[in-house]
């Protein structure tokens, strides 16, 4: 029998966090497969995805014309992803969080479409990121029509695809909401083969890892470590980075961002992970916890399938001082076992998420 030929399609690759880890095991699973995706910055990409797999839209150019800024490419890269030409392949696995799930498949292709999300800021958080980045009057008014106008396209682009893969319980609601199908929950995976428990580590910290931007909100963490004066270490970058080290005030220590093993030795040594925000998964707190080590977080969309409150970490209800508080005064009076966290988090792994994957496509 002739070989099947997949590709795969990612929004753009210009840094990396959760949906880009699922990306790359994609590579890894279909070694042959090309990645199209709407731009890419080999600088901080080329590590994990090699540009010679990689395939960009005609934004790519502008892309580096703009010294890597892209938020003004948000109103083309829906129509650049409808540029690309997938038609000699039998398969299309898309990874979406925003735009790659609306490429275009012949009626004779199965496109499978693996959704980290509805696009946030269009449809759940679109007036909290106007808050959030705190737009001028002007430029809410140029985001709300550029919005008004991403939705339609994006409630349309929804039919799309053949099959549809939700990242989490949360995500599957959104897609019911908001695109009105129907979808399967495949949950992301923590490499537990490597993420593993350290009986030697000295629990003396505790520890956030993931971008620093204004959803994460990273600064409960802080406030919460300083009035305490608990160390705290945060490996991660991103726009918000100087304000979150003006707000530490010396007190956190800002790694910047790191990967593989720095990653994992600093989870395996921490007494507790922060996961303040609301996430759409979040593959960092299952990797924290494969390595034994409890997690408070916020009790909203994500963190729902993977924390089990009082076993693997406690919950906080509000984003609010005093609720990430009285989370932390519950978590000091448990005593957490190491193996029981790692066992709670066991259905998260790699094996089992690639299994579900190639089900889906069907080899």
């Amino acid at each position: 029998m002739k070989k099947k030929k997949i590709a795969l399609v990612h929004d753009f690759l210009a840094r990396y966090g959760g949906a880009e880890l699922v990306l790359k095991t994609f590579g890894e699973m279909y070694p042959d497969a090309p990645i199209f995706t709407l731009f890419y910055d080999e600088k901080k990409m080329g590590r994990f995805i090699p540009k010679e797999r990689v395939k960009t839209s005609f934004l790519q150019k502008w892309f580096l014309l703009s010294g890597k800024r892209y938020t003004h490419l948000l109103p083309f890269m829906n129509y650049a992803m409808e540029q690309f030409d997938l038609s000699e392949y039998d398969v299309v696995l898309s990874s979406s969080a925003a735009f790659s799930h609306g490429v275009l498949t012949t009626a004779d292709q199965k496109h499978v479409s693996y959704v980290h999300s509805p696009v946030r800021w269009v449809w759940d958080s679109h007036f909290s990121f106007m808050k959030q980045h705190r737009l001028s009057w002007f430029m809410k008014k140029v985001f709300q029509l550029m919005t008004y106008k991403i939705r339609l396209w994006d409630k349309e682009a929804s039919s799309r695809s053949d099959v549809l893969l939700a990242a989490s319980s949360e995500v599957q609601k959104r897609i019911t909401k908001y695109w009105r199908r129907e979808s399967q929950v495949v949950f992301p995976f923590s490499d537990m083969k490597k993420f593993v428990i350290d009986p030697k580590s000295q629990k003396d910290y505790f520890l956030i890892v993931g971008q620093l931007v204004p959803y994460k909100r990273l600064d409960l963490a802080i406030e919460l470590c300083k009035e305490k004066n608990i160390p705290l270490k945060i490996i991660g970058d991103g726009v918000e980075r100087k304000f979150l080290e003006k707000l530490s005030d010396g007190h956190a220590e800002f790694l910047g961002a790191q990967y593989g093993e720095d990653v994992i030795k600093a989870m395996q040594g921490a007494r507790g992970f922060f996961f303040p925000g609301e996430d759409d998964f979040g593959i960092t707190p299952i990797e924290s916890m494969s390595c034994g080590v409890p997690v408070i977080a916020y009790k909203k969309a994500g963190a729902l399938d993977t924390v089990i409150d009082g076993v693997s970490g406690v919950f906080f209800t509000e984003q609010t001082n005093a609720s990430i508080k009285e989370a932390f005064d519950r978590f000091e009076l448990i005593d957490f076992s190491a193996e029981k966290i790692r066992q709670s988090v066991e259905k998260f792994s790699k094996d089992r998420f690639e299994k579900e994957i190639r089900e889906n496509i069907g080899f």
